[in-house]
């Protein structure tokens, strides 16, 4: 790898230029030809450490868009962002209404910079666009009991359901593993990851407003039912003293009418629609989808959340590339997810962004949505979600798997400037720095790579004062200098809103390259002189090899990444059918492994279902350490000239259906046989057919 050869040679003082500068491609593998005691001591260090020098490939993502017309994780919503096609909403008028009625003063930005503080007192000044999520749930869609689901709040559950997703898209199954009993039979334990696998799966949890739904909620349902039942009292006392004053008895009539059909919902004094303090209370309001999604799908690698307010995904990417380069993971899934355009969050987040001044309060979408356009003046916020597999490539490909994309480089870093504005000299200055040690590591040279490199820019149409435009264009110009504008600029908030620390781009960027296409910038119509030198997307087929992604986020913070095109979608996702039907195999245990998608959940199918568990299913305990798989061995070429057909990812029976037949003649009364499934289905979140007594 480039890595650890352009390292060996400089402490050598051997200079080197990588290799394929001329093709401007990364070959797979890189060998390391320096053979000096000091090179050898360095490799020796490099090894006891458990560096990883290998390529890095995103081999799946998936992604959570707007758009309340539809599924929030519905077929083909990548490709509609590259289409351009919007997913930005009217908000209804109610919501404009609880929105304002918190005394705002907000903040009046001026391109001038004489900005001026104002009150708000009218739904004229609320925000009246944003980018929401459609159906969607859990339970149904993805399996999950209603115990676990529960206590997952909506940015939790989200994150959860794209994360199985993109494993799913990485071709990396779950297997079935049972739970021995006192008896020596066997339940249905969960579906997890193979445990080899699972072992080295690393997870990230990227969001920058992941606990703020349920603290309103309880916040809300304290007052309600702290304050219902006195205001009922005074009510009822002014009703009384009106309808002592009143003679017409229509009179007396309409003013009660009027005033059950007004308040006796909300003041009868009554607690019927009180709720409880939340027994989940806690682990919702603590950050850590990151260790439910690990529980889920039994990845025992590293884990956490992280949290770079809008720049949370890109960072989190720059994580996993760490953690797989010193060895502390070989596979990372990072999952993200940002919910502020519900009907609860909203309230209170919308008008956070109206009283600082960042949001636009326009109703008209072609007048509101502004990247690059001179008009731009305050964006629209979004809600999404978004999961990717990043992995040590020579697994992907061990497994027969095309990875959609080589990582080549991240970046991260913090301007120590200000809580909302960019430093232009201090984010160009990082870019420079970051180009030229991609141009160093690779062997590559900008001259060559600019036309071949969409930019996807974290634009977020804010006032140009201070916005992200101005000092991301300035950044392209200090990096790529005279090539600046071969660079292919694009954006997705135009269409999708800023969906805050779920950045989509991330993702898109993968998509584009797969596919060639890349959206256009929405709205487009008036250039902005202090953004000239630079070539926006006009939309449509791209000559594409690489994309470069730029995020910040409120705090100084910062984060890119680079990635290389190694796949076209054109293509099939599985390049060697046998290797990886015999690591389907491997990794289950079995000889003739079946692939099935239920809830949504790449598994392999389990055959041993029923009687014959209690005889086969001891290689997939939890935990077992009495039965190993072999591990994989290394693969000195992919090519294989007749390779056997793999099992098809298409969705296959329920679970239900599945199922073998039982025995009937166990001793056990039907009535109590009946009582104890009833006892564990309520336990274990399991239907009653994949239990055995």
């Amino acid at each position: 790898n480039p890595y650890y050869l352009n390292w060996s040679n400089k402490q050598q003082g051997i200079g080197y230029r990588g290799e394929g500068r001329e093709t401007q491609t990364i070959s797979a593998s890189h060998n390391v030809t320096a053979n000096t005691p000091k090179s050898i001591e360095a490799l020796e260090l490099v090894k006891k450490f458990g560096f990883n020098f290998n390529n890095i490939a995103f081999s799946g993502i998936a992604g959570g868009t707007p758009g309340t017309w539809d599924k929030l994780f519905r077929e083909h919503n990548l490709d509609e962002i590259l289409a351009g096609e919007n997913m930005i909403e009217s908000i209804p008028e109610n919501w404009r209404e609880n929105q304002i009625d918190k005394d705002i003063i907000r903040v009046v930005k001026s391109a001038t910079g004489n900005h001026k503080i104002e009150a708000i007192d009218s739904t004229e000044h609320s925000i009246k666009l944003s980018a929401r999520t459609g159906p969607f749930d859990i339970e149904k869609e993805f399996g999950l009991p209603p115990t676990i689901a529960k206590a997952l709040i909506s940015p939790f559950r989200m994150s959860l359901a794209a994360g199985v997703l993109a494993l799913k898209d990485a071709g990396i199954p779950l297997i079935h593993y049972y739970k021995k009993t006192s008896t020596g039979s066997y339940l249905p334990e969960k579906w997890a990851l193979p445990e080899s696998v699972g072992n080295e799966t690393g997870v990230i949890f990227a969001s920058a407003f992941p606990s703020i739904e349920p603290v309103i909620e309880e916040v809300t349902n304290y007052f309600n039912k702290k304050y219902s039942g006195r205001n009922s009292e005074q009510m009822w006392d002014i009703y009384d003293s009106i309808i002592s004053k009143l003679h017409d008895s229509q009179d007396k009539q309409n003013l009660r009418r009027w005033m059950q059909e007004n308040f006796s919902a909300s003041y009868s004094g009554k607690t019927k629609d009180s709720r409880e303090f939340s027994q989940n209370f806690l682990l919702k309001i603590i950050p850590i989808a990151d260790s439910q999604f690990a529980q889920w799908v039994g990845a025992k690698g590293p884990s956490m959340h992280v949290s770079a307010a809008c720049a949370s995904t890109t960072q989190a990417v720059h994580t996993a590339e760490a953690w797989i380069r010193t060895g502390k993971a070989k596979r990372v899934v990072i999952i993200a997810a940002d919910d502020i355009t519900n009907e609860i969050t909203q309230d209170w987040a919308l008008a956070g962004f109206i009283a600082s001044g960042a949001a636009t309060t326009t109703e008209k979408l072609s007048e509101a949505a502004l990247p690059f356009d001179k008009r731009r003046h305050g964006l629209i916020v979004g809600s999404g979600a978004v999961g990717i597999v990043i992995e040590d490539e020579t697994l992907v490909r061990k497994r027969g798997m095309a990875p959609l994309a080589r990582l080549l480089l991240t970046e991260s870093a913090n301007s120590a400037f200000h809580v909302t504005k960019l430093d232009t000299n201090h984010v160009s200055s990082i870019m420079e720095t970051f180009i030229k040690k991609i141009e160093n590591i690779y062997g590559l040279n900008k001259k060559d790579f600019a036309s071949k490199t969409v930019f996807l820019s974290h634009e977020t149409y804010t006032p140009a004062r201070g916005g992200s435009a101005s000092a991301e264009v300035k950044a392209l110009k200090k990096a790529f200098g005279e090539h600046a504008d071969e660079v292919i600029v694009s954006n997705v908030k135009g269409f999708t809103g800023h969906t805050m620390g779920a950045s989509l781009e991330d993702i898109v960027a993968v998509r584009a390259l797969n596919t060639g296409i890349v959206p256009p910038i929405a709205n487009y119509k008036e250039p902005d002189p202090e953004l000239a030198g630079i070539t926006l997307s006009k939309g449509g087929k791209y000559d594409l090899e690489f994309a470069l992604r730029f995020a910040a986020g409120f705090g100084s913070h910062m984060a890119m990444s680079f990635i290389q095109k190694t796949y076209s979608a054109s293509q099939p996702r599985i390049e060697n059918s046998k290797l990886y039907a015999d690591w389907l195999k491997q990794i289950s245990g079995n000889d003739n492994p079946e692939l099935e998608v239920e809830f949504n959940t790449l598994r392999i199918k389990d055959k041993k279902i029923g009687a014959s568990a209690k005889n086969s299913a001891t290689a997939r305990q939890l935990g077992s350490s009495t039965v190993k798989s072999k591990q994989p061995q290394p693969v000195v070429s992919p090519a294989v000239s007749q390779p056997k057909p793999v099992p098809s990812l298409k969705s296959q029976v329920s679970s239900s259906t599945a199922v073998a037949e039982r025995q009937t003649s166990d001793g056990l009364d039907t009535k109590i046989k009946e009582e104890i499934l009833n006892m564990l289905t309520d336990k274990t979140g399991y239907p009653k057919d994949m239990l055995e007594l």
